[in-house]
């Protein structure tokens, strides 16, 4: 579990001595990985973790699948998954911008437990953070903020609109326009999938929960 008030969401890295493999474990400390990412471990081979998360209508219906890979060799785990992650980490994500942080300690015990040539390292070499609602244009994002002029939010039926337009957009956090249409005062999003969406119109964007 976190220490000293930290609010993991991330991987944990670990060797096992007796089969000289990596594992992966879920860091938040609330939730297994299913099934357990496994490879060979070998002396010296950069390793790249992916990891990505899925964002849903709240912090325990969100998820996160991860996997390693070897860079020389090629060799890839399977992917583990959970579902649910930290309130606090899911609110910096589905917060106007994204972050990222390096936390790590031994990965074993001590050199008693720690086979030769076992990981004791992390080298960080690339972070990349792809958040999926920036494929939004920079226009969209310019807009003023509309949260107070809708309502319910979040919704489950129909959205109620108040402001100044000729069209309504619905924009996934993929980026993809999966609605649109003439501005009525009401939006039916009863064939939404529930999720996170934005409502873009003349006056401005927000941001709103489909359950």
């Amino acid at each position: 579990g976190p220490q000293l008030g930290q609010q993991r969401d991330g991987v944990i890295i670990r060797t096992i001595a007796a089969s000289e493999e990596i594992q992966l474990g879920d860091a938040s400390g609330q939730n297994n990985l299913t099934p357990t990412p496994t490879i060979a471990q070998a002396i010296n081979n950069p390793y790249e973790i992916i990891i990505e998360f899925t964002i849903g209508t709240d912090a325990a219906s969100s998820s996160k699948n991860i996997q390693i890979r070897n860079t020389t060799t090629d060799e890839t785990s399977s992917v583990g998954a959970v579902t649910g992650m930290r309130t606090q980490v899911y609110d910096a994500l589905v917060g106007p911008g994204a972050f990222y942080f390096n936390w790590a300690q031994s990965f074993t015990a001590g050199p008693a437990v720690r086979p030769a040539g076992a990981i004791n390292t992390i080298t960080l070499n690339r972070v990349t953070i792809t958040k999926n609602n920036a494929t939004l244009a920079v226009s969209d994002f310019n807009k003023e903020d509309i949260s107070s002029a809708i309502y319910p939010n979040p919704a489950s039926s129909e959205l109620n609109i108040n402001v100044d337009t000729e069209t309504y957009k619905i924009i996934s956090l993929s980026g993809a326009t999966v609605l649109e249409v003439a501005a009525t005062g009401t939006l039916n999003i009863s064939g939404l999938t529930s999720g996170i969406y934005f409502l873009v119109t003349d006056a401005g964007t927000t941001r709103f929960v489909k359950q």
